[in-house]
């Protein structure tokens, strides 16, 4: 609901791909004059992510205030 379709278009792919798959595609007609429509191409394989070192705490100093933005 909060994106702008007619500036942020979408890309419609058919495929059983789950979702947050990494896909390459074949980009094949454009629709609505801002989307596209595309072919399923493959999956891309994700690389290996290095498991991550613990992260230190770190203490950072805190400033009270009056107001806000957008309050």
């Amino acid at each position: 609901p909060w994106q702008a379709d007619d500036i942020d278009g979408v890309t419609w792919v058919r495929t059983v791909a789950t979702p947050g798959s990494l896909i390459e595609t074949r980009v094949t007609a454009v629709q609505d004059d801002y989307d596209f429509t595309a072919d399923f191409v493959r999956t891309l394989e994700m690389p290996a992510v290095p498991s991550a070192a613990p992260a230190r705490g770190r203490t950072l100093p805190v400033a009270p205030s009056i107001g806000s933005f957008g309050r």
